[in-house]
Parts: C-alpha cells; sequence; structure tokens
C-alpha cells in the first residue's frame, strides 16, 4: 500500500487512506445497478461490500470488505459512543419521554432502516444510493474528526501512536479518514465535478446557491479543504498533540470543518423543499439536520422534527418551515451568508435571509 493518498481536487493526506475512500465505488455502482433495475445487486453491494478492501495490524487485506451496512451499524460496537454529534443525532429523534437507552435501541438504525425500504422499494429510484451518503458517510466521516481528538487525548496523555503496532490510537490516520470520507475515490475536478460522496454534494449545493469561487469549486469545499490542511500542518509539528495548544487547534478546526458540513444539507433541503420533483429527498435531509438542533434550539427542533420528520412534507408548510431553520442557522454553526440566496427552476428567489444571533460556539 501506499503511504500516501493523493485527491484530483487537491489533497494529499499524511497516511495512506485509499481503501476507505473507495467506498464511494460502492455508492457509484449501486446507483448504476438500480437505474438497470438490478436492485439485488445494489443491495448485495450495501451490505457487502465490494470496492473497499479492509485490513489487519499487519497489513493484511482481510476477507470482508468495508460496507455501507457495517458502517451504518457501527454504533452496536460502541464506535460512536463518545462522539456528540451522534448522541444529538439519537437525543433529535427520541419521542417525548424516552430515556437516552430506550432512544438508541429504537433509533440507532434509522439511517439502515431507512435505507434498505427504500432498496426494497423500486418507485425511489436511486435515492438508496444517495442517501448512503447523506446519512451513513456523514455520520461515519464525522467521527474520524472525533475519533481523531480522542487519539489526540491519548497522545497528551502519555501514549505514542509512532511506537503502537495496533494502530488504534493514530490521530493522523483519523483525520485523514475524515477527507477521504468527505471527497471519496474518483471525485473530479471541474468543469463536471464528478463525484459519489460529500464533496460533490457541497458542488450541488454551491451551484444552487450561489456560493462557488470563480474557479466554479463549492466555497465549502474550499473552506474544508484549507481547514484540513491546517489540521496537517498541526500534525506535522514535532510535539502535535502534546500541548494545550495543539488540542485547542485541532478542537477549532474540527469544530469549524463539522459546522460547514452542514451547509449543504441545509442547502438541498430548501432544494428539495422548494422543487416539486424533489419532494421525495425532503425526509432524507431532514433526517441528517433536524435532529441535531436538540443541543441548542429545542422548541424550534420540536417544531422542524414535526413538519418534517413526524409527517409527510406538505409544500404549503414551505415558508414556516424555512423561517424556523433559518432561525436555527446559529444552532448550526453556520450563517445566512454561508447558506447563500436561492434561485432554481422556475421556483422565486429566495433572498438570503437576515442573521438572527451569533454563532454558538461548539460549532465553530
Amino acid at each position: 500500500m501506499a503511504s500516501v493518498t493523493t485527491f484530483d481536487v487537491g489533497v494529499t493526506t499524511l497516511t495512506d487512506v485509499d481503501s476507505i475512500s473507495r467506498i464511494a465505488l460502492d455508492i457509484r455502482d449501486m446507483a448504476d445497478h438500480i437505474e438497470r433495475n438490478e436492485y439485488r445487486d445494489a443491495r448485495r453491494i450495501y451490505q457487502q461490500g465490494k470496492h473497499a478492501p479492509q485490513y489487519d495490524v499487519y497489513g493484511n487485506e482481510e476477507d470482508d470488505y468495508l460496507s455501507l451496512q457495517r458502517m451504518a451499524n457501527a454504533w452496536k460496537t460502541g464506535m460512536f459512543d463518545e462522539d456528540p454529534t451522534w448522541m444529538f443525532q439519537m437525543l433529535g429523534m427520541a419521542d417525548v419521554g424516552q430515556s437516552l437507552s430506550e432512544v438508541i435501541s429504537t433509533h440507532g438504525s434509522y439511517a439502515d432502516a431507512y435505507i434498505s425500504e427504500l432498496l426494497n422499494d423500486y418507485s425511489t429510484g436511486t435515492l438508496g444510493a444517495q442517501a448512503s451518503t447523506i446519512l451513513i458517510v456523514s455520520m461515519y466521516a464525522t467521527h474520524q474528526l472525533w475519533d481523531g481528538m480522542q487519539d489526540c487525548f491519548a497522545v497528551k496523555n502519555g501514549f505514542n501512536p509512532e511506537a503502537d503496532k495496533t494502530g488504534k490510537v493514530n490521530p493522523k490516520q483519523s483525520f485523514d479518514n475524515f477527507i477521504a470520507l468527505y471527497v471519496g475515490a474518483g471525485q473530479t475536478l471541474g468543469p463536471d465535478w464528478d463525484g459519489d460522496l460529500l464533496y460533490e454534494l457541497a458542488q450541488a449545493g454551491g451551484d444552487f446557491f450561489g456560493r462557488t469561487t470563480s474557479e466554479g469549486e463549492a466555497i465549502v469545499n474550499s473552506d474544508i479543504r484549507q481547514l484540513y490542511q491546517s489540521i496537517q500542518r498541526t500534525l506535522s509539528n514535532q510535539n502535535y498533540c502534546k500541548t494545550d495548544q495543539s488540542i485547542e487547534m485541532l478542537w477549532l478546526l474540527s469544530s469549524r470543518i463539522m459546522a460547514r458540513m452542514y451547509i449543504p444539507m441545509v442547502q438541498m433541503l430548501i432544494h428539495s423543499m422548494a422543487q416539486e420533483d424533489q419532494a421525495h429527498k425532503v425526509k432524507m435531509y431532514a433526517m441528517a439536520v433536524i435532529p441535531q438542533l436538540s443541543q441548542c434550539r429545542p422548541s424550534i427542533h420540536l417544531k422542524l422534527k414535526g413538519y418534517l420528520l413526524d409527517k409527510v412534507y406538505d409544500k404549503k408548510d414551505f415558508n414556516k418551515i424555512l423561517s424556523l431553520l433559518q432561525q436555527s442557522y446559529a444552532c448550526l454553526g453556520i450563517t445566512c451568508g454561508e447558506v447563500g440566496t436561492y434561485k432554481e427552476g422556475q421556483v422565486d428567489e429566495i433572498e438570503e435571509c437576515p442573521g438572527y444571533e451569533k454563532r454558538y460556539p461548539m460549532a465553530g
């Protein structure tokens, strides 16, 4: 295996992440099979994997591939137990009176249940493949950021990752895994910007909301690349993760990345609500965004949950939902200006909203 991985979008990692980046090819092939009405083949890739090999601690390739279904159910192994994003996702899906353990038992497999249903419903088209990026890859990528932070705390407490042969504590690997899952194997540059993971999603959102650079790259993608490269520089210092300053810097950079990841989710949620032919995607994007509001806007969270998750979206509620969503941007750590102004097709232009309040510190 190579010691680093280079992506065409201007990123070279510190470690080898080629294998995990290839989960993008699974999503690509799932969509291709669905378009040919080969749903059984799409389900097989989702459940068993196809392109992303796994390796043991000695670098030997294992028999089983990494699969999207395995990623969706990683919570069952305790992988997400220390991830605030995952915990807020669970709390945000809870019914009144449910304990945390009941919530996790009921909703822990929310992504797998939703996608498995789509892959067995021939009327939903490629939505099951798209939802794998929106609900599974995004959460798994965010976990890599939290995992990198946890690994850094271990280093600060005396752990030496260079001497560890198991690879269980390796902040460089964790942060690199994040960018691999954000960009994905096969992501191309403009003018097509073809891809299958979160980078491509941000390109679509940037186009719809006029938030691209002069070169055509989504501003979100440009920001996240630069933030990741700042993480790389921090980790390239001799005493990385051993000082309070480096820990604080990694926390700040990771928080800013997580906040920017919500921007295309919000953009595409608005797009799907506004366009009649995209309404079937509303729940998918809402599942990625609305539960997170439980961390700081509980009243708005409950209203939006009622409109978007507890019932089928009704376009007559669009203006009320949009206003509530815009009021919640600060909770997600984003601003009206970062989301931008929407105009697509025959839909009246949706103006950039006024700022409601400052960002919440945790979200950057």
